[in-house]
């Protein structure tokens, strides 16, 4: 059990923020679109969104052949959180860089 909740925290500090500020800022946003924007690749993308899905973060609508994604009332809000913790963050990472 506290090897499957690692890896849950572990995606919520590392690819989730990344996928729902995206999502948030660009929506409606196909999958391929949002793999060009952040560069994870596409299998994780799919198996990211599924999740997120299933936690109702994220919404998908199909648009003919094309997959959009949509943000729910919860995952935006999460989105704005982590729109504003992320880039703090990588201040802090820069400033021990340097």
């Amino acid at each position: 059990m506290v090897s499957a909740y690692q890896g849950f925290v572990s995606k919520f500090i590392t690819c989730y923020p990344t996928i729902l500020v995206t999502v948030m800022r660009r929506q409606p946003i196909s999958i391929s679109e949002l793999h060009r924007a952040t560069d994870i690749t596409y299998s994780h993308l799919q198996k990211s969104i599924g999740e997120l899905s299933a936690f109702r973060l994220i919404r998908r609508r199909r648009n003919g052949r094309v997959v959009n994604l949509y943000m729910t009332g919860a995952g935006e809000s999460l989105a704005k959180n982590f729109a504003t913790v992320l880039p703090k963050l990588l201040d802090l990472k820069e400033a021990k860089a340097g």
